[in-house]
């Protein structure tokens, strides 16, 4: 009996050694398996973003998708990215540029009904436009579609370029004879300022503004009697015997109202900032007409001369008290002083991001130092600012930091950059231009002509968009991660 319950427990003994081991291999298959099977999903999940981005990467899935489309030209997708990639903007700008390329459509579309062709030279610069992508494609040890496809997007072909950048150069051949066509002769702009002489009626005047110096406690007294010196101050000004004498008047009491703030005198440099400021301004007869202000009809007034001087006095004792200063410097006149004129670029901010702005104007001003020519200027201007614009700075313009620029003496080819609110410039100065009152006259008469043969561009060759289209776009649907 009691072999027998030896036996039983050592075939029991057995029996479990054997279940262990059945365990221990079926647990170390399931863990061979599972492993096998998760090789197999990530290399399958891996297959197919392989073959996502092969498809993409080839352009088959957006290379056909039209946004703009017009007679004889269609904006596809690959046209767009290459376009959006060179001017170096993003997504938030995309409709904005998708506007501009509209217009060089509409453009282009008169220049082919007008049988506009390229020259020899033209098609030359193209060429060499091609020639440099295959020489940057190169430089990088890329092939073409693959240097084109990483630089500006997926699907973007060398024909798609070249397509793209000769509708660009036949619509700025069209655009530049459009300006010529429109532009206002002799006559016209003699005629206009006849008809509107009141436009072109000007008086210079300068106007320091001083502002009491109340300070936190003051009683009503001590501030009645601060506003009573300081109004002595101005009367004093005005009543200077030169420009020269008021603005050192108003710089000595600039420094009596630093003081009595207790703050620091003001700097070389804020000082000239303040007189710059004071040292002049011009006034339009024709903005008068609409103002209330009894100053204005002092300022206009035949009676008026060199030299003479008005106080104003502005708000309350309770919050703070002003008083500006006119002085006469020329008396109501037929504004007959030459213009500067300038060529003008402008990287505008309603386009670009403040960021791609200011990288843009740093291209621009690079690429004409190694290029200084007229044609260059056109070419940037198309690349970045939809054209080239050629200015007639008149002295009434409210851009004090070109005006400061063109009060030194220029020569022609000097340049400069600057920011100003609608955006980076960057101006090249060519000579003195039209009379002031005949370049106002010209801006207005070509203003008008321009806008009307737009106006029937736009109907005659219409450029349609394709919203389903635009929205393709790979950066407006995806964003960056897989598809970028």
């Amino acid at each position: 009996m009691k072999q027998a319950r030896k036996k039983n427990t050592r075939t029991a003994e057995g029996a479990m050694k054997k279940r262990k081991g059945s365990a221990a291999v079926f647990t170390k298959k399931r863990v061979i398996i599972g492993a096998v099977a998760l090789v197999l999903v990530l290399a399958a999940f891996f297959g197919v973003l392989v073959a996502v981005n092969a498809y993409r990467n080839s352009g088959k899935g957006i290379r056909d998708v039209v946004i703009l489309k017009s007679e004889h030209f269609e904006l596809t997708v690959p046209m767009f990215s290459y376009y959006v990639r060179l001017m170096g903007v993003d997504k938030t700008q995309y409709m904005g540029m998708a506007e501009v390329l509209m217009e060089r459509m509409m453009i282009y579309e008169a220049a082919v009904a007008d049988g506009v062709t390229l020259s020899e030279e033209e098609n030359a610069q193209l060429e060499q436009k091609m020639t440099l992508l295959a020489y940057d494609a190169e430089k990088e040890k890329m092939g073409m579609d693959e240097y084109l496809s990483v630089t500006y997007g997926r699907g973007v072909k060398l024909a798609d370029i070249r397509r793209f950048e000769q509708m660009l150069a036949l619509s700025r051949v069209k655009g530049e004879t459009i300006l010529k066509d429109i532009a206002a002769t002799e006559e016209e702009l003699v005629q206009y300022c006849k008809e509107n002489g009141d436009d072109f009626l000007f008086c210079d005047f300068l106007f320091p503004l001083i502002e009491v110096p109340f300070t936190e406690g003051m009683t009503t007294a001590e501030k009645e009697a601060l506003v009573e010196e300081y109004e002595g101050y101005a009367n004093e000004m005005a009543e200077s015997e030169s420009a020269e004498q008021l603005l050192e008047r108003y710089a000595e009491c600039l420094g009596k109202i630093q003081k009595a703030r207790g703050e620091e005198e003001l700097t070389e440099q804020d000082l000239a900032g303040i007189l710059a400021r004071a040292d002049y301004t011009r006034q339009s007869y024709k903005d008068s007409l609409s103002s209330e202000l009894a100053i204005d009809a002092w300022l206009f007034s035949t009676d008026r001369k060199v030299g003479d001087g008005k106080v104003q006095k502005g708000g309350s004792i309770d919050k703070a008290m002003t008083f500006g200063v006119f002085y006469m410097t020329r008396p109501l006149y037929t504004n007959t002083d030459l213009t500067d004129t300038v060529y003008d670029i402008v990287v505008p901010f309603s386009v670009y991001t403040t960021a791609a702005a200011e990288a843009n104007i740093k291209k621009v001003e690079q690429l004409y130092k190694s290029a200084p020519d007229e044609q260059t200027l056109k070419d940037l201007a198309l690349q970045y600012s939809g054209g080239l614009s050629e200015n007639y700075i008149c002295s009434s313009s409210t851009d004090d930091t070109l005006l400061l620029w063109l009060k030194q003496e220029r020569k022609v080819g000097d340049t400069m950059t600057y920011k100003a609110e609608d955006g980076w410039h960057f101006v090249c100065y060519q000579e003195k231009g039209l009379p002031e009152c005949y370049a106002q006259a010209k801006q207005l008469l070509d203003g008008k002509e321009l806008d009307a043969r737009m106006e029937a561009y736009a109907k005659e060759h219409r450029v349609s968009m394709d919203t389903a289209g635009f929205q393709k776009i790979p950066a407006l649907r995806y964003g960056w991660l897989i598809f970028g």
